[in-house]
C-alpha cells in the first residue's frame, strides 16, 4: 500500500505560500501579473488546487480560479475568447481568471489583447485577471505593453525557483508515483546537480523508470536531458542568456540590459552569490551553457581529464568512449585501424571480444556525442577498408 506522504508534487508549505500570494490579488477583486518559470508549473498547481477544495475555500472563498491558456489555438480569435468569457460569466458573476500562454504576446508587443482585458475589467470591476508569465515581464525590452495597461502591474507576484528541500520532495514524489527504483544516493546526486528547476528532476526520474539505469552519468546526460536543458535555456530572454553565459565563463563585462537581467535572475534564484562570485543554482544548466560554444576549441587531454577549453567532458562519455577518444587525439589526422581500437578497448581479450558491429556502434555513439558538443559531424571519418581518422582542423 502506497504512503500518502508524497501524494502531491509540492510540499504543503510551498503550495500554500503560492496560493496566499495570489489570493491577495483576487481578495480585493483586482488584477495582476505573476512570474513563474514554466507553464507546466501553473497547470500542475491549478490541477492540485482543484483537488483541494479546502484550500479553495481558505484562499479564494470557495471560488475556484478558472484557468485559460491563450496558447490554445481557438482562443487566439478574440470573438471565440469573448464567447468563452461570456459563457463562464453566465455561471459565475465574479470569476477569478488565471491566464497563461501570454509570453509571446508580450514579446511580440501585441498590446491589443492586454487592452481588451483592461476594458473588460473596467466594464466589470468584480472580475480578477491574473496573468502568468514565464519571462521577466518587467524587463525594459518587453514591459512597455504592460506599462500602457497598468491594470496588470498594480499587483506583482514573483515566484522564485525551488530550494533544495522542495527539489528533493518533488523528485521523491515522482519516484513514488512511478514506483521507480532509485537509491537515496542517486536521488541526492540528481538533486545536487539538477535542483531548483523541476523539469530536469522529472526527466531524471522518467529515465530511470524507463531504463532502470543506476549510472548517474547516464541519468543526467542522456539525449532527452540535453533537449530539456536546451529548452530551459531557450525560454530565457536574450539578455538573460548572454548574462548567464558570462557568469558561467567568469566574465563581468555586463551590458545595461544584462545587469537588469542579473538582478532578476538573483531575485528568482537562478543565480546565487557565494563569496564575491555569482553562480548558477542549476549545475546541470551551467554545464550545458559551458558546452554551448566549445566547438571553437579542441578536445584535449589535460592530466587524467578530457577537456574542451577549461570544461571537463569526461562525465558525458562512457569509459570506452573516453578510451577511444584519447587514442584518436593522440593519433589526430592519422588513420587508426579497427584492430588498434579493439586493443585499447578490450585489451588482452580483444581478439575474443572483437566485432565490427561493436566497434561501429562505439564509434557511432562517440561521433554522436561529439556532434552534441557542437563539433562537426566529420570530426570522426570512416576510411573504407582501413579504419577511422580523427580530424579537428
Amino acid at each position: 500500500m502506497k504512503s500518502d506522504l508524497y501524494s502531491d508534487a509540492y510540499s504543503e508549505a510551498e503550495f500554500q505560500e503560492f496560493l496566499a500570494s495570489l489570493s491577495r490579488i483576487s481578495k480585493f477583486q483586482e488584477s495582476g501579473s505573476v512570474y513563474i518559470y514554466h507553464k507546466g508549473e501553473i497547470l500542475r498547481r491549478h490541477e492540485e488546487l482543484c483537488r483541494r477544495l479546502d484550500l479553495v475555500k481558505k484562499y479564494f472563498h470557495g471560488n475556484v480560479p478558472i484557468l485559460i491558456d491563450i496558447d490554445t489555438g481557438s482562443l487566439e480569435d478574440p470573438d471565440v475568447l469573448e464567447k468563452e468569457f461570456q459563457k463562464l460569466e453566465s455561471e459565475n458573476r465574479h470569476p477569478i481568471y488565471w491566464i497563461c500562454g501570454v509570453d509571446r504576446l508580450l514579446i511580440g508587443k501585441s498590446d491589443s489583447f492586454f487592452h481588451y482585458l483592461r476594458k473588460r475589467q473596467a466594464k466589470n470591476p468584480s472580475i480578477s485577471y491574473v496573468l502568468f508569465f514565464n519571462i521577466n515581464f518587467l524587463h525594459p525590452t518587453v514591459s512597455s505593453v504592460l506599462t500602457y495597461t497598468s491594470t496588470f502591474i498594480q499587483n506583482i507576484v514573483i515566484v522564485p525557483l525551488h530550494d533544495t528541500d522542495s527539489s528533493a520532495y518533488f523528485l521523491k514524489y515522482w519516484v513514488h508515483a512511478w514506483n521507480v527504483s532509485m537509491s537515496p544516493y542517486i536521488q541526492n546526486e540528481v538533486v545536487k546537480l539538477a535542483k531548483c528547476h523541476f523539469t530536469p528532476l522529472k526527466q531524471a526520474a522518467r529515465y530511470v523508470r524507463d531504463t532502470g539505469s543506476t549510472n548517474i552519468r547516464d541519468i543526467l546526460h542522456h539525449d532527452m536531458m540535453q533537449i530539456k536543458m536546451k529548452s530551459i535555456f531557450d525560454s530565457l530572454l536574450p539578455s538573460e542568456q548572454t548574462a548567464l553565459e558570462k557568469v558561467v565563463a567568469g566574465a563581468n563585462d555586463f551590458s545595461p540590459d544584462e545587469i537588469i537581467s542579473l538582478e532578476f535572475l538573483k531575485r528568482t534564484c537562478w543565480l546565487e552569490v557565494r563569496g564575491h562570485k555569482l553562480y548558477l543554482t542549476i549545475p546541470l544548466l551551467a554545464e550545458y551553457i559551458s558546452l554551448l560554444r566549445i566547438s571553437e576549441n579542441k578536445i584535449e587531454v589535460s592530466g587524467n581529464r578530457l577537456v574542451v577549453g577549461d570544461v571537463p567532458i569526461d562525465a558525458l562519455l562512457s569509459v570506452q568512449e573516453q578510451t577511444v577518444l584519447r587514442l584518436f587525439i593522440n593519433r589526430a589526422g592519422k588513420i587508426v585501424s579497427r584492430d588498434e581500437i579493439a586493443k585499447v578497448v578490450w585489451k588482452d581479450n580483444w581478439e575474443d571480444a572483437y566485432s565490427d558491429w561493436a566497434i561501429d556502434q562505439l564509434i557511432f555513439r562517440l561521433r554522436k556525442k561529439c556532434i552534441e558538443l557542437n563539433f562537426n559531424k566529420s570530426i570522426i571519418q570512416a576510411v573504407k577498408g582501413k579504419g577511422f581518422r580523427y580530424d579537428h582542423s
